[in-house]
């Protein structure tokens, strides 16, 4: 399972490391710093763009609640449910938030 760190707000300044990423909870966004042109970027869902990092796959959105009721999951996890095409991120009380594609 891959975590993502979270944060309320994007950190300010221009000083963060390229491709840093954030879950921003305060948005309920994914976003990226890109250091060629000093800004945050956010990520959009139709699987394109130079970030990419590994994120667990289940058969049914069930497999995924399965998950959720263990103690390994922390804030931040990422997880994708093929059966419906739908992105969870674990918040700090290991509940799924949940993003589906919209084609």
């Amino acid at each position: 399972m891959a975590t993502l760190q979270t944060t309320t707000t994007r950190p300010t300044g221009d000083s963060h490391a390229d491709g840093k990423a954030y879950f921003e909870t305060s948005t309920n966004q994914f976003v990226v710093w890109d250091a060629t042109d000093g800004e945050w970027i956010q990520l959009d869902s139709d699987g394109t763009g130079s970030y990419a990092f590994n994120i667990t796959s289940y058969a049914t959105e069930q497999d995924v609640a399965d998950i959720g009721l263990t103690n390994t999951v922390t804030e931040g996890d990422l997880v994708y449910a093929r059966e419906t095409d739908s992105l969870y991120v674990a918040n700090a009380d290991r509940d799924w938030l949940k993003f589906t594609y919209d084609s």
